[in-house]
């Protein structure tokens, strides 16, 4: 019930964008698998808020909040701004490696939530 209340009092935009701005200043240089405190320094969440779309956000977080204990771990990588606009969340794989299934989950929800993502697979050049 918590969870779903919590829910309810962040559908306004930026009553979410500042509930996530205030729990990454709260945590800021707490270990976490999940967070790079380090980027967030570099990189403003206000940054990352101008390239994803605020339903984006939400809808990951609810997926990630409600699924944390099973997929944590198969969240992508890397949250990469492209050049030319726009976002992807992205899954990097070297020669050899394979999706795990927490990592064919994540992604296969993101594309059912229309989030882009996409899987960078490594080559190496002999």
């Amino acid at each position: 019930q918590a969870l779903a209340d919590l829910e309810r009092s962040l559908q306004d935009d930026e009553d979410l964008r500042a509930h996530i701005d205030a729990n990454a200043k709260d945590h800021a240089g707490i270990a976490n698998d999940l967070v790079s405190w380090r980027l967030l320094e570099i990189l403003p969440l206000d940054e990352l808020f101008k390239h994803m779309p605020m339903e984006h956000v939400r809808r990951t977080c609810e997926f990630l909040i409600r699924n944390l204990w099973q997929l944590g771990a198969g969240m992508p990588d890397l949250f990469v701004v492209w050049r030319s606009g726009g976002y992807s969340f992205v899954e990097v794989k070297g020669p050899g490696d394979q999706l795990r299934a927490t990592q064919r989950i994540w992604l296969a929800h993101l594309e059912r939530m229309e989030i882009p993502s996409v899987v960078l697979r490594l080559v190496i050049d002999p």
